[in-house]
């Protein structure tokens, strides 16, 4: 339930009120769209001491606080790692924008309302090319995200496209849900749910 989410950023300061829901079409599937208003231009920088503060003072279910609190150890961690620094010296940039904090929280709660057994995944579809940072032009996939999903064991392909497929959120997202990186397993289908993402792939 979006209420599920909306809890949470409510309990974190960010407000329900971030969020904008709607059924659209995708590749003529229906589909989920939920957009995030961060009411802020230009790239927020936040200490990753700051964000754990803000995370753990908050009125969180401790699932949902201990989900969020590990995805951004994990960027903390391969920041630390790529920049040669201590890890709560560590600054965010695009990681520490509103939206991005909204994207790591809310499905922290949603994972947390949903309490799966076990999380599977393939494969990450990663890109290629070349993408603008705070830190100037960076190659594709991201040297963040690389770090994150190698430390995780997680599974990369190219996905074929000259784009950024992963940004290091959604790396620390899947490092720190996925269970088993491997396809799923056999089983029957209780409830089913399709996102629709923002881009437009020409394939």
């Amino acid at each position: 339930p979006i209420d599920a989410i909306g809890d949470a950023l409510d309990a974190l300061g960010a407000g329900r009120a971030r969020l904008h829901v709607q059924r659209v079409v995708k590749g003529g599937i229906a589909a989920v769209d939920v957009k995030v208003d961060t009411g802020e231009p230009g790239h927020a920088h936040t200490r990753y001491a700051q964000i754990r503060e803000r995370i753990a003072a908050a009125k969180l279910t401790e699932g949902t606080r201990r989900h969020a609190l590990d995805s951004f150890d994990r960027i903390a961690r391969a920041e630390a790692k790529l920049h040669v620094t201590a890890v709560e010296a560590v600054e965010f940039h695009e990681v520490g924008a509103i939206d991005s904090i909204v994207d790591v929280v809310g499905t922290a709660a949603a994972l947390d309302h949903v309490s799966p057994a076990s999380v599977s995944c393939a494969s990450v579809a990663m890109g290629h090319g070349f993408v603008r940072t705070a830190h100037g032009i960076l190659p594709v996939p991201a040297p963040a995200s690389l770090e994150i999903l190698r430390d995780a064991g997680g599974v990369m392909t190219s996905g074929n496209l000259p784009r950024e497929l992963c940004t290091p959120t959604g790396a620390a997202i899947l490092a720190a849900t996925v269970t088993s990186w491997t396809p799923a397993p056999a089983g029957r289908a209780v409830a089913i749910g399709w996102g629709a993402g923002d881009m437009d792939m020409p394939d």
